[in-house]
């Protein structure tokens, strides 16, 4: 299951904060080798000072496997700020109804099969996790009125959004950044969206425990 946190209530999670920090050292800088900035075994950037948005992917004994940090485009966002060359020369968004998407990462514990490969059982954990980071971002983009999702990925990335059926609106060039091939995309935020997701990857209703607009209504 996702929660979705934002503003206060992130720092009031700082243990599940400590743990995605540390997470995304070990998903971005040891295993994918790109060179992002880590200190003492936690991966931050300038992006999680400016009051992202972070989805945290738990599974059922509640430790973290995934999370994703969204990001509306009227301020500073990657794409704009430190990738405009993936935008082809065509002026980057500054919308309230356009977010970026960025970080996104699973990691999930290795308990391999006899022969040492991956378990087969774990392959299937990162990928269901996957799919419901992704219902969850649309979800949450659409509780947002949001209409639109711009992000940053690699080859890794782009097999995803194919196998489950997420066909950008407008798409870069391939671009050539450190030793990654890298993308841009841009993808239309809508129900139906959401449908074919949830239909692909077989995720059935909302895997959202908790987030800022459930509170609301809760407190109403």
């Amino acid at each position: 299951m996702i929660d979705v946190i934002r503003g206060e209530e992130i720092a009031r999670r700082t243990l599940d904060m400590d743990a995605m920090f540390r997470q995304r050292h070990r998903v971005f800088k040891e295993r994918l080798g790109w060179r992002v900035v880590s200190r003492d075994g936690r991966e931050k950037d300038d992006y999680d000072d400016l009051n992202p948005i972070y989805l945290l992917a738990f599974d059922d004994c509640g430790a973290l496997i995934g999370s994703a940090r969204i990001l509306p485009s009227t301020g500073r966002y990657m794409l704009k700020d430190t990738f405009p060359q993936l935008l082809d020369g065509t002026p980057p968004p500054v919308d309230p109804q356009i977010w970026e998407g960025s970080r996104l990462a699973v990691d999930i514990p290795n308990f391999p099969d006899e022969d040492g490969a991956p378990s087969r059982h774990r392959v299937l954990m990162a990928h269901r996790a996957i799919a419901e980071i992704f219902c969850a971002v649309v979800e949450t983009c659409l509780a947002y009125d949001v209409r639109a999702f711009m992000t940053v990925y690699d080859l890794r990335v782009a097999r995803i959004y194919a196998r489950l059926g997420c066909v950008p609106r407008w798409q870069s060039r391939r671009h050539l950044i450190g030793d990654t091939v890298t993308f841009a995309s841009r993808f239309d935020i809508n129900p139906q969206v959401l449908k074919n997701i949830q239909h692909v990857s077989g995720v059935g209703g909302s895997v959202i425990r908790s987030a800022p607009w459930k509170e609301r209504k809760n407190a109403a």
